[in-house]
């Protein structure tokens, strides 16, 4: 199994779902509407994109502690993960580009 995560920091009053709503489509996945709320956030390629099921990817972005404005991003997909350029390694850096980090503040 592939799978990248890492994580994200915003501004804890974000409303999730329109902040990743761009680069979701931009990276070409859609966003399932049914697994995603106001904590998590949910995306997979679209079932009629003529992919082998392997290379089918996963999104998920949940915050881990609203409060400090951290998220974790996890991109998976049934790909080897020895394997180089998958699917999954191309959408990861693609979002990994498409949604920056707010720098992380000390007090």
């Amino acid at each position: 199994m592939a799978l990248f995560h890492w994580l994200l920091r915003l501004p804890p009053d974000t409303d999730l779902a329109s902040y990743v709503a761009p680069a979701i489509q931009e990276a070409g996945l859609v966003l399932d509407s049914e697994l995603s709320n106001q904590v998590q956030v949910v995306a997979q390629d679209p079932v009629d994109a003529g992919l082998h099921h392997d290379c089918r990817v996963l999104l998920m972005i949940n915050w881990t502690n609203r409060a400090n404005g951290e998220l974790v991003v996890e991109v998976r997909s049934a790909e080897p993960m020895l394997k180089r350029e998958t699917r999954c390694a191309q959408i990861a850096a693609a979002l990994q580009a498409l949604l920056p980090s707010t720098p992380s503040v000390l007090v």
